[in-house]
């Protein structure tokens, strides 16, 4: 039997949604998920798989430019309860657009993991950004245009900017002396983290996307405290020590990590756990983590945490 020819079809592109334009480091991944339950008979075993629900992810690694900090963390904590759609500039469609002129259009579609910011010199800031998509709002599966449309559009978007991929020294400060000027071995790592559940309908499949709650924390290896410096820091024993049913964070102090960049503040952040290592050419602390604490000023919530670009 002869071979098949394959016909190769590869090509960049770029995300768009809510008003900007992702550009990505090493491509861009969809991933199309069918939920099945089995269908069986003791007599026969399984029979057969049937639909259940669907739903369409996007991940891809962003290449850096540092532009519209905003567009990379859409939700605060107001939008904690509501859904997810609807918070989008211009609506909630998810479009990848393609180099040689054709866009693929998803109707309904949101972030749902904002990146990790790799807060040091040697790395790009943001970590892999995923979005996802289901079925267009009030439509039925019969329509044409219920899960996303492809069409031909010339690729005109001229929004790169080279020069917004900056690295640069972090430090961080948390409160007085000797916190107030940290440095990191190995870097900074801060995640924004969304709980989103799913609303399902038995005839329809999933019809909603629900932001649950949303979590600030922080990583790092300081590379200039002393051991019995991070034990101060966490508060472990004496007079300060932390005590059960108290919050790791009733110093009320906030986390600031800062260059000549880019500055990312965890407001009333607290430590929670650290790891320590003794062994030959290997630095002592191998990292201590950070968590962010939610508080409300006259029952009006103040933000977990404030990005800046400088």
């Amino acid at each position: 039997m002869p071979a098949v020819l394959p016909t190769f079809i590869q090509e960049p592109a770029i995300v768009k949604w809510n008003g900007h334009s992702y550009f990505s480091e090493e491509g861009i991944r969809l991933d199309y998920k069918r939920n099945t339950f089995p269908i069986a008979s003791n007599m026969h075993g399984k029979i057969d798989e049937r639909f259940e629900s669907d739903i369409t992810t996007i991940t891809f690694q962003p290449d850096g430019q540092l532009l519209a900090i905003n567009k990379y963390f859409p939700f605060g904590v107001s939008h904690v309860g509501g859904s997810i759609f609807g918070v989008a500039a211009g609506g909630d469609s998810v479009v990848i657009h393609t180099k040689s002129g054709k866009t693929y259009t998803w109707h309904r579609g949101a972030m749902t993991k904002c990146p990790k910011l790799n807060l040091n010199p040697t790395m790009k800031i943001f970590g892999p950004v995923e979005f996802s998509c289901i079925g267009k709002g009030a439509t039925l599966r019969t329509a044409a245009d219920y899960w996303k449309t492809a069409a031909a559009a010339a690729f005109a978007d001229t929004t790169f900017d080279d020069a917004s991929i900056k690295t640069a020294i972090y430090t961080a400060a948390y409160g007085g002396a000797p916190y107030n000027a940290i440095g990191a071995i190995n870097g900074f790592e801060l995640e924004i983290a969304l709980d989103i559940a799913q609303m399902k309908n038995v005839d329809t499949g999933i019809g909603d996307l629900i932001l649950r709650s949303i979590n600030g924390s922080a990583r790092f290896a300081p590379n200039n405290l002393t051991e019995e410096q991070v034990d101060t820091l966490m508060a472990l024993q004496g007079a300060s020590a932390l005590q059960p049913g108290e919050s790791v964070s009733k110093s009320n102090t906030d986390l600031v990590i800062a260059s000549d960049a880019f500055t990312a503040t965890l407001h009333k952040a607290g430590p929670t756990g650290y790891a320590t290592v003794y062994e030959i050419a290997k630095h002592k602390h191998e990292g201590i983590e950070f968590v962010g604490k939610r508080t409300w000023t006259t029952g009006v919530a103040n933000p977990l945490w404030t990005f800046a670009i400088l």
